[in-house]
This record gives structure tokens, C-alpha cells and sequence, in this order.
């Protein structure tokens, strides 16, 4: 045999059958093609390798010395190539139930735990991966179709024609105030007695920082707006150390000691929580079953998360 091999796999399985059954014409019947077309396959073979690998015998075909150790090395090298297959087949089955899901750090903090305790109950073969950052990044992540999800609110929702998006829930947002404020020990308190306020904000990457700004606005002010930060634990320390007020959604680790969650008069403020995704990129059997429950769980119904 000189120059590069030029067999193909396809002529391979018709030579192992071939060898197996010992006649031209099943093997063509088994592989649905003509005998002419399964016979040209095994004379180019034999062309290639320069020897001849089957010879007639009455009405069948024999196996010549050649074939017969040809056989043997072209059945080991299916093996190996077809557990090959089986190999990626698998992973690319396992690498589909991990599905990725992007949120900003305050929600990666008190929102997404319970959400995914709910669902990974349901289907414990799915592998959530989470990564968190500001709302820029995780929105940036989902365009480039970096993650499948993004569980983000509603305020700061991408722009795009593939963009889709699930409502989960509503949450009221309530007031996190100093112990000891004279609004501490209220039931209830008024957006519009925030007006000269210090107010602490989750900054603009949060997400969340808009939907306060144009609550104020409705009652007919900007908030005074003192210190900004990323995380529920850092606002929840500025609040302890008596440095301004904070609107929260659910969160926790609050000193009860330090500081009071105080209800918003009327409920008059409320964010909702919701999962995107992009129409643009293919969906992993992972991705569908994570979609499929957040449809199926939560209806057109808005849920309220006090």
C-alpha cells in the first residue's frame, strides 16, 4: 500500500459485516444497499491495501488469510472508535443537565437559594451553575449567550428582539431602619417621610437602585442618597451603624438588636423578580427542564413575597 489511507468507515462496516455473515448479498440486504455498491466497496479496499481480503467459494465468499487479519484489527479499532462515541455522547448528555445561571449578589443572596432548593427537589440530575455579578455583567453574559439564564428584576431588563422573560414573583419592599430612629418602632411609614432622610442604596448594578429612585419620584422627591453598596450585608452594616435608612426586599442576616424591618405604607412599593433567557441560543435538556418549571410553578398570578 503506498500514499495516504483513503479507506473510509463506512467501507470498514461493510467489511466487518461481510466477514460476519460470509455472504455479499445479506450484508448488502443488512445495510440497505445494492451488491454492487457493497462489492465496489470491498474491491476498493483490497485495491488499497493490495491484497485480496475475500475470494468466492461455490455460492458464498471465503475469508482469506489477509482478511482474516485485517478483520481482526478493524474489528478492535470500531470498538475503541464506537466506545469513543459513547464516551462524548455521555459527557455531552451530562454537560446538557448543567445549566448556568447569572444574578446580581444581592439576589444570589437571599432570592436563589429557595429557588433552587425548590427545583433541584424536583430534578436532582440538573447542576445549577451560578455566576454572580453587577446587573451589566450578568445581562452582558446572557447576550453572548455565555449562560442560559439570568435571575434579575424587572427595572434593569436587557434590550434585545431574542430576549424573553419570566415574571416569578413580587416582592414588597420594605424599610431597613437604625433602632433607636424615631420611624424604628412604626408599623408603617410613608415614602413621603423619607424626604430629608439619609438613604443607603444598592448601587446601579444591583438592578435595584432605579426602582427606588422613581418610587420617590411619584411621591415628589429624590432620595438623599448617602451611601451606595453591592450587597445586602454591607447595606444591613451601614443601616446598623445608625448611617441612614435602606429600602429592602427579602433578605436576612438583619441584627434585630441594631436595626428594624419596617413595612412601606400601602405596600407602595414593589419589585419583580424574573428569569430571561435568549430565543438565540440552542437550550440544553438541563436548560428546557429549568424553563419548563419556573412556567409550570409560577403562573401569570403574581406571587407576593412580603
Amino acid at each position: 500500500m503506498n500514499g495516504s489511507v483513503i479507506m473510509n468507515l463506512q467501507q470498514l462496516y461493510y467489511f466487518i459485516d461481510v466477514v460476519k455473515l460470509k455472504h455479499i448479498t445479506r450484508a448488502a440486504e443488512l445495510n440497505h444497499i445494492s451488491q454492487s455498491t457493497l462489492s465496489t466497496a470491498i474491491k476498493n479496499l483490497e485495491t488499497e491495501l493490495g491484497v485480496a481480503l475475500i475470494e468466492k467459494s461455490g455460492r458464498g465468499i471465503e475469508i482469506t488469510e489477509h482478511g482474516k487479519i485485517f478483520y481482526k484489527y478493524v474489528e478492535e479499532s470500531l470498538r475503541s472508535l464506537n466506545n469513543g462515541v459513547k464516551q462524548i455522547e455521555e459527557l455531552k448528555r451530562e454537560q446538557g443537565l448543567v445549566v448556568k445561571l447569572a444574578t446580581t449578589f444581592s439576589l444570589g443572596s437571599s432570592t436563589l437559594p429557595n429557588l433552587i432548593s425548590v427545583f433541584s427537589k424536583e430534578f436532582p440530575q440538573v447542576h445549577i451553575r451560578i455566576i454572580q455579578g453587577t446587573n451589566k455583567y450578568i445581562n452582558k453574559k446572557l447576550l453572548l449567550g455565555e449562560v442560559d439564564f439570568v435571575l434579575g428584576r424587572l427595572a434593569p431588563m436587557p434590550v434585545d428582539d431574542n430576549i424573553e422573560y419570566k415574571s416569578i414573583f413580587t416582592e414588597n419592599i420594605n424599610l431597613l431602619i437604625p433602632s433607636g430612629h424615631r420611624l424604628s418602632n412604626r408599623s408603617e411609614v410613608c415614602i413621603t417621610e423619607l424626604k430629608d432622610e439619609p438613604i443607603i442604596l444598592f448601587d446601579e448594578s444591583t438592578g435595584f437602585k432605579q426602582e427606588v429612585i422613581e418610587a420617590c419620584s411619584r411621591f415628589g422627591f429624590y432620595p438623599n442618597v448617602v451611601y451606595e453598596a453591592v450587597d445586602n450585608g454591607t447595606v444591613a452594616a451601614l443601616v446598623e451603624e445608625g448611617l441612614g435608612i435602606a429600602f429592602i426586599a427579602k433578605m436576612g442576616g438583619i441584627n434585630n438588636d441594631k436595626c428594624k424591618v419596617v413595612p412601606i405604607a400601602g405596600n407602595s412599593m414593589k419589585s419583580t423578580v424574573c428569569l430571561y433567557w435568549s430565543n438565540k441560543y440552542e437550550k440544553l435538556d438541563g436548560a428546557v427542564e429549568l424553563m419548563k418549571f419556573f412556567k409550570e410553578h409560577y403562573s401569570d398570578v403574581e406571587h407576593v413575597i412580603e
